[in-house]
């Protein structure tokens, strides 16, 4: 946006100091929408090209990833927006050539631009893009800008044979991107192929992998995919909180992604709802039956096309388990899922023993932002534990907040536990142990941890705009080493079972604990 409207005034000022002295403005303004036309094939041609563009920046200048990303966005959305803002003075002067009559004329100027935005912006948005895509309409916009050419290089007294020239290779050169042998925007990915691509209306989605690995990416991030790590990640936000619930007889949970969270929050034997807010997402869940256990065709599952926080602001129904589970905080809309104001809408829909969750991201942002976020979270949700997966690095930690102090009846999470556990099987989790040693932190370790830290809100949202630098790093040792920093509360408190179980389960916290410290070690060796 801030190139398109600095490339906009840019082009504005430039024609304004020559304009009041030309004579030949229909020829420049036919001039002017040829190298337009041309412009938008360019940035069709670089927009299909930006990913290595992107990395070829990144490597070539000392700048990270995200700077070139925004660099390059910048100065493909600057260039045509330059020519764009020498039309509309050049247009103006063409018809309100007579001084005496300008105030009327540039106020028809001004409506007819107004109109041409405001009915141009729903045609694309709502029409073209749907039904021709991206990549077409882009071709479309092109060849229009060379119609408007051709009807001003015809109103000429004069038809000069370089302007035919030039509208012809123009017109020939922009065109020739219809033949291009991919007319996607996806991410490019080394070793994966395109198995599935769409134009949302509110996002690209695409599906990419290989015999081995398949994800499903929403405007090139990567939301979750049938790696272990993804799928360990996606059971257990449907797990442990539903496992801690009482006796859950409804469940919610934003974001269908792959369809996995809501596959096993169905194995649990309760009404299972979940928000998707792009319909494209669901059209590519049959790609990933091998994990989210057909849940997508699950006649028991309640899928909601709608914003998170628009639904759960408004349904009357009151939800025993809710989960957050959406990717990166840098993106779009996401950071409006981890504020204060959000989490009391989850709060205020909740019943009088439900229990709340939020996936939280470990790599991606400081550990500054991980006190935020999580801060933000113990602010609605006063009894909030941390937990994290025993099995092997996973790439989040699950707050959990509980309506009183958390209490684990060992026998009884074993009961539960059998109901699920086939699916608790696909992830290496075999034993109530296993589920009950992924608590991380207690209560008294968080409120430790996120003492004197700022929260993320509404009207302050710091995590949108904070560590930028940060938003393509994937590690997620630093973070992990971080918070094991703060782990001095005896976690077994949190339990109540027979002695032989509680040696156990100490038994198991110290294996735990000590496998994440060596992992966290031997990152920090192999950085050194």
């Amino acid at each position: 946006m801030a190139g398109f409207l600095l490339g906009f005034s840019i082009g504005a000022w430039l024609v304004s100091r020559r304009i009041d002295r030309r004579d030949d403005l229909e020829a420049s303004f036919s001039r002017v929408c040829i190298l337009t036309a041309l412009s938008g094939a360019l940035v069709l041609f670089l927009f299909r090209r930006f990913e290595p563009l992107t990395v070829a920046l990144e490597t070539s200048l000392p700048i990270n990833h995200l700077t070139a990303s925004m660099a390059l966005a910048f100065v493909v959305s600057l260039i045509p927006a330059v020519f764009m803002g020498i039309l509309f003075p050049l247009g103006l002067k063409i018809y309100a050539h007579d001084v005496h009559e300008i105030g009327e004329k540039a106020g028809k100027i001004l409506f007819s631009n107004t109109a041409g935005c405001v009915l141009g912006s729903l045609l694309t948005g709502f029409v073209l893009i749907p039904f021709v895509g991206m990549w077409n309409t882009t071709l479309i916009l092109v060849n229009l800008s060379l119609l408007l050419a051709l009807v001003m290089f015809l109103r000429l007294p004069a038809l000069s044979r370089v302007h035919w020239a030039a509208l012809l290779v123009a017109g020939v050169l922009a065109n020739l991107l219809v033949f291009s042998d991919s007319k996607t925007f996806h991410k490019e990915m080394n070793g994966l192929g395109v198995v599935y691509y769409a134009e949302g209306l509110t996002g690209t989605v695409s599906v990419l992998g290989n015999d081995q690995y398949r994800g499903v990416f929403v405007d090139g991030q990567n939301v979750s995919g049938t790696d272990p790590v993804l799928v360990a990640d996606s059971k257990m936000l449907a797990h442990v909180p539903l496992l801690l619930a009482r006796d859950p007889q409804s469940a919610l949970t934003v974001g269908f992604g792959t369809g996995t969270t809501s596959g096993s929050m169905l194995e649990h034997d309760v009404a299972v709802y979940a928000v998707e807010i792009e319909e494209k997402i669901l059209e590519a869940a049959p790609l990933f039956s091998a994990v989210n256990q057909q849940s997508y065709a699950n006649p028991t599952l309640n899928l909601v096309m709608d914003d998170a926080r628009n639904y759960i602001g408004i349904t009357d129904r009151d939800f025993d388990v809710i989960v957050t589970d959406v990717t990166n905080l840098k993106y779009k809309r996401n950071p409006y899922l981890y504020t204060r104001e959000y989490f009391e809408i989850m709060r205020d829909a909740l019943t009088e023993d439900g229990v709340a969750a939020a996936w939280l991201p470990l790599g991606g942002q400081s550990f500054e932002d991980l006190r935020i976020l999580i801060a933000t979270f113990d602010a609605v949700f006063p009894h909030t534990t941390v937990w994290y997966f025993t099995q092997y690095p996973t790439h989040f930690v699950v707050a959990v907040g509980t309506p009183e102090r958390t209490a684990v009846d060992l026998d009884e999470l074993e009961r539960k536990m059998a109901r699920v556990s086939a699916d608790l099987k696909t992830i290496m989790v075999d034993d109530v142990f296993e589920v009950a040693g992924m608590l991380l932190l207690g209560e008294q370790d968080v409120d430790r941890m996120i003492a004197g830290a700022p929260l993320h809100t509404d009207n302050h949202p710091i995590l949108e705009f904070s560590d930028m630098g940060q938003y393509m790093q994937v590690d997620v040792a630093p973070n992990l080493g971080r918070l094991l920093g703060y782990q001095e509360e005896n976690l077994r408190q949190y339990f109540t079972g027979s002695d032989e179980q509680l040696a156990t389960l100490k038994q198991r916290f110290n294996e735990y604990q000590r496998n994440y410290r060596i992992y966290v070690r031997a990152y920090e060796r192999a950085t050194e």
